[in-house]
């Protein structure tokens, strides 16, 4: 029978599939104008699926999987950092201000390192008790994550669609 606590950490581990997919993907396709990434989301999904399952088995598929959510965070800031090095190699130079990839990584980037260290630290966290936010200290820093997250890809996307407009506007300009 299912409890509301483990029907939630089976919400949740499906939810991890879903960023997984999405965060990868996106990885991939912001690599494409500097490597050939046609594979990699293939190497990603063996990779996360396999982590998942054993985990999955290991804990007989109840509680979240902290390790695979861990070690994808890993992954993911490293994919991130990785971004940062083909961009500072690339020949075309990008005003950063303003480029859409950029901001959308440093969003993850923030995201899944704070993340990261929120989840190694979950013991402690859990047990120091936040008066302004009354709950645990790990809940309000993953609430500030997330703001600051979902600030900085609204920056990015903002930054993405004053592109395509400058980009519409100057073949109509003609």
């Amino acid at each position: 029978m299912l409890t509301k606590s483990s029907s939630n950490h089976m919400m949740y581990n499906v939810f991890l599939w879903l960023e997984a997919s999405f965060v990868g993907s996106f990885l991939s396709y912001l690599y494409r104008p500097h490597i050939k990434t046609k594979r990699w989301p293939w190497y990603w999904v063996a990779l996360f699926g396999s982590a998942f399952f054993i985990e999955f088995a290991y804990m007989k598929g109840e509680g979240f999987m902290h390790r695979t959510t861990t070690g994808m965070s890993v992954i993911f800031v490293i994919g991130c950092v990785y971004y940062f090095w083909l961009i500072w190699d690339d020949t075309h130079i990008a005003n950063i201000f303003t480029h859409a990839p950029f901001w959308w990584i440093v969003g993850a980037l923030y995201f899944y390192f704070g993340s990261t260290v929120n989840n190694l630290l979950f013991e402690q966290l859990m047990d120091l008790e936040e008066p302004r936010f009354q709950g645990s200290l790990y809940y309000a820093i993953t609430i500030m994550l997330n703001i600051i997250l979902y600030s900085i890809w609204s920056y990015a996307f903002y930054c993405r669609y004053r592109e395509r407009n400058l980009i519409g506007y100057c073949s109509t300009a003609r």
